[in-house]
């Protein structure tokens, strides 16, 4: 942020994010009116003059369309953490024949994403080389679960893919968690049941059920989720297999209506695991 090379923009403006801890549809970050876990940063972006989506990805696009000189946006996204990730990044070279960049929606601007080709251990190992600064909750992380890369993370706490960090909050950031609770009222349950396998994972069919199909129908029939009609109408299209079923539990109780986890495509799962193998 310090470098004189980098414009940084830091937004603390309300924008919606998806709740993954129960039905409550949203949290409204830094909502008008409403009562924010702290302060804003003095030297935050705090309002936008102008209108503006209210939407996590579709903010950045409309963000990249302003630029009316030669922008590149710096991304942290690593590939190992996601194939797909992988392949959007390398796929079509955004800027010259520079294949970790990557075209918006915008003629001025495109995405560079520098440390797309790192594993966890080449960032530990430049923030130690350079004396890098660091979030030091990661030392709590560390002294809680050890050197797990796919855990050791500071993430969005009500993401469809991190929301079982809740379950150690309590531990790792009680000030934290204290203010959590007032701000969404499902957390507290979430970090209760986030590592049950039944609860949240749906790894374990609970024996009420003789398959998971009927689990399925009997959540359909009886949520109180906002966008209940958009499972039936994504479901309707899916195949009736148990495998699938199941994903399908897992969708609806973490309210994934966005479809951020995806139901499992067995054969795409196996060619991961194949390519990951190389490495």
């Amino acid at each position: 942020m310090m470098d004189p090379a980098v414009d940084p923009e830091w937004y603390q403006v309300p924008i919606r994010m998806t709740n993954a801890t129960g039905h409550q549809e949203w949290l409204y970050a830094w909502g008008d009116g409403e009562r924010w876990m702290r302060e804003k940063h003095p030297a935050a972006i705090h309002s936008i003059p102008s209108e503006y989506p209210q939407r996590f990805y579709d903010f950045f696009q409309w963000r990249e369309k302003q630029c009316t000189e030669p922008t590149a946006f710096l991304v942290g996204v690593r590939a190992r953490e996601s194939f797909n990730r992988f392949r959007a990044v390398t796929k079509s070279a955004g800027f010259r024949d520079w294949e970790w960049t990557t075209k918006t929606g915008s003629p001025n601007a495109f995405r560079a994403y520098p440390i797309y080709d790192w594993t966890a251990s080449d960032v530990w190992k430049l923030i130690a080389d350079d004396g890098l600064s660091y979030n030091r909750y990661y030392n709590r992380i560390f002294a809680l679960r050890g050197n797990n890369s796919v855990t050791m993370r500071v993430s969005n706490l009500l993401h469809e893919k991190a929301y079982k960090c809740l379950a150690d909050l309590q531990e790792l950031e009680p000030k934290t968690y204290g203010r959590l609770l007032i701000r969404l009222r499902s957390v507290h349950c979430a970090a209760l049941y986030a590592k049950d396998t039944m609860v949240y994972a749906a790894d374990a069919l609970p024996s009420a059920f003789e398959s998971w199909r009927s689990y399925r129908d009997y959540l359909l029939a009886t949520t109180p989720l906002v966008k209940l009609e958009r499972f039936k109408k994504r479901f309707s299209g899916q195949a009736e297999d148990e495998k699938t079923c199941r994903d399908q539990v897992k969708q609806i109780l973490i309210n994934d209506w966005e479809n951020n986890v995806p139901i499992s495509n067995h054969k795409l799962a196996r060619l991961r695991e194949l390519w990951w193998g190389k490495l």
